[in-house]
């Protein structure tokens, strides 16, 4: 087999896992492996059906890069909640935040902000 660097490979959609998910690889028929969560509903019905075709798979250490992650927050508005997130994101969690839109109306606040994560613990510690 060659290097694991040449290995073609592909993020499912369905499930777009992020390093430090715990994943697992479906060889398709082109031969490019398409990594699932182990938890996506896909995987599962892929699992079922093609398990000669299942591989282990976990993320290699890649340092400090980040992928892009959405995350949608609906709660009670109030005022300096933006500063509140904003700060909590950024200075506390040394996220980046990439956008950012907040809507209110009757009192209610949605916001959906794109950040740059470096895994899955990121994301943990945000909840």
């Amino acid at each position: 087999m060659g290097d694991i660097d040449e290995i073609k490979w592909t993020k499912a959609k369905c499930c777009d896992p992020i390093p430090g998910d715990d994943v697992m690889g479906y060889i398709r028929a082109d031969n490019t492996i398409e990594i699932h969560r182990v938890n996506c509903s896909k995987a599962i019905q892929v699992m079922s059906k093609f398990g000669d075709r299942i591989i282990k798979a976990k993320w290699r250490e890649q340092g400090n890069v980040a992928v892009l992650a959405g995350v949608k927050i609906v709660g009670v508005d109030k005022k300096g909640l933006i500063n509140e997130i904003v700060s909590l994101i950024s200075a506390e969690l040394s996220i980046n935040i990439r956008s950012f839109d907040m809507r209110a109306e009757d009192g209610i606040m949605e916001g959906e902000l794109m950040l740059y994560v470096r895994g899955a613990e990121d994301l943990k510690q945000l909840f």
